[in-house]
């Protein structure tokens, strides 16, 4: 079950607050200030820019993939309005004027239709 699990993952998904990420990147400079004033602290100044560093990576590559979705967000939109007005509505016309609508709706489009439409 990949799209259940896809599904749970999603629903399960926040937002990264920027604030937050600003506020716990400073604290941590603060941090290495300190540590790095006390030479028996090497290993954790250590540990702590290493972490910081890969938080930092991390951010960057979240606001990446949210730039990466907002573009694919845009394409499915114009793809889908495009398809909603322009193809089926001709479609649908053409149809009708050559099968007649009651075969239309017997094809079981006009449901189909009105699903797409919200109607």
């Amino acid at each position: 079950m990949p799209g259940a699990l896809l599904m749970q993952s999603y629903m399960t998904m926040n937002n990264l607050s920027k604030s937050k990420h600003t506020h716990l990147i400073q604290s941590l400079l603060v941090l290495e200030r300190i540590l790095d004033c006390d030479s028996e602290e090497e290993a954790d100044l250590i540990q702590t820019c290493s972490l910081k560093n890969e938080l930092e990576l991390q951010y960057q590559h979240y606001e990446q993939l949210l730039i990466e979705l907002q573009e694919v967000i845009t394409v499915y939109e114009t793809l889908y309005k495009e398809l909603k007005y322009q193809h089926l509505l001709k479609k649908l016309k053409m149809l009708k004027r050559t099968k007649g609508i009651e075969n239309v709706n017997r094809l079981g489009l006009q449901t189909s239709i009105q699903l797409s439409y919200g109607t």
